[in-house]
């Protein structure tokens, strides 16, 4: 494990220098972390995928990597969003289900939990949860008639 972390910041260093404006920063683990289990239903945000593919051909073409598979382990991410609210903005300090959750907000105003649970590829719990947060902790969502849409703020 000591030497994954190692030689992932070795790789990030390397693939800062190549892709300079790509935000994503990765951390390569080995399949031996224990619990690092990727969700196979929860999908990637479209936002994110051009850059989660550049790293994945540069991590490919790295001489003793190319024949490796990158998975992504979503649950373990984070990032910032740029949130803009009744023309304020703010930057939200976020987990990668969060950030799906909230880029969905993009594409259309509100949403049933059903809709939004397909589209983020998450479970009822943790999809629950994080629209809780939202909607009670930091308020950018509001729950529609008998909490069955949500929609923005």
């Amino acid at each position: 494990m000591l030497t994954d972390v190692t030689t992932c910041e070795e790789q990030k260093k390397q693939f800062k220098e190549k892709r300079p404006n790509n935000p994503i920063e990765a951390l390569v683990c080995s399949s031996t972390w224990p619990n690092l289990v990727a969700n196979p239903n929860a999908k990637m945000p479209k936002e994110m995928e051009t850059f989660t593919k550049e790293f994945e051909t540069f991590y490919k073409n790295l001489p003793m990597y190319q024949s490796k598979v990158v998975q992504w382990i979503l649950s373990e991410g984070k990032g910032e969003v740029l949130a803009v609210f009744n023309k304020a903005r703010y930057i939200l300090d976020a987990k990668t289900y969060q950030i799906s959750i909230l880029l969905r907000f993009n594409e259309s105003p509100e949403y049933n939990f059903g809709k939004l649970k397909e589209l983020v590829g998450i479970n009822e719990e943790l999809l629950s949860e994080y629209l809780s947060i939202f909607t009670t902790i930091v308020p950018v969502l509001k729950r529609g008639d008998a909490s069955k849409k949500v929609r923005l703020n």
